[in-house]
């Protein structure tokens, strides 16, 4: 069963567990790619800063399905097969889900990425956005944990 942990809350600010947490992607449009060394990075507001505004990282081997409908398997270690991927450039964000603490993202040209849960570290993570600033896959028996902008941390 997923669980969803908020890290930080503000009393004007109820997290609602009834839609995605990664939900501000939608309409968001993929800007650039950055390869460093523990994944890819998906940048979508590039921002002014070093550390682009809004990002997803993925760190693991994830699937690309393509607008034609076939399956890439990506493997981060083999950057040969990021070919695939980077035919996002430019597209929007159409549909999102972290059901299972899988991180699924539709795009506009009809493509989708799919990346799957690590049993021993976070697979992924998106950063920034509106109202969480950080969501991080921590495993599938975990699930996600989800941290805000402006308030102060509670105790779990």
């Amino acid at each position: 069963m997923l669980s969803v942990e908020r890290m930080y809350t503000t009393p004007d600010d109820p997290y609602d567990e009834s839609v995605s947490e990664v939900d501000f992607l939608v309409g968001q449009t993929v800007a650039q790619f950055r390869y460093p060394a523990n994944g890819l990075r998906i940048v979508f507001d590039v921002g002014d800063r070093a550390e682009p505004a809004l990002y997803a990282d993925i760190e693991q081997a994830f699937t690309y399905i393509d607008r034609s409908g076939d399956a890439h398997e990506v493997d981060l270690n083999d950057p040969s097969t990021l070919a695939s991927v980077l035919g996002i450039a430019g597209q929007a964000v159409e549909g999102v889900s972290t059901d299972d603490a899988v991180l699924s993202l539709r795009f506009s040209d009809g493509s989708s990425l799919r990346c799957a849960p690590h049993p021993d570290y976070e697979a992924w993570q998106v950063v920034g956005g509106t109202p969480q600033c950080l969501v991080v896959c921590v495993g599938p028996d975990d699930g996600l944990a989800v941290w805000d902008v402006e308030a102060s941390p509670i105790e779990p």
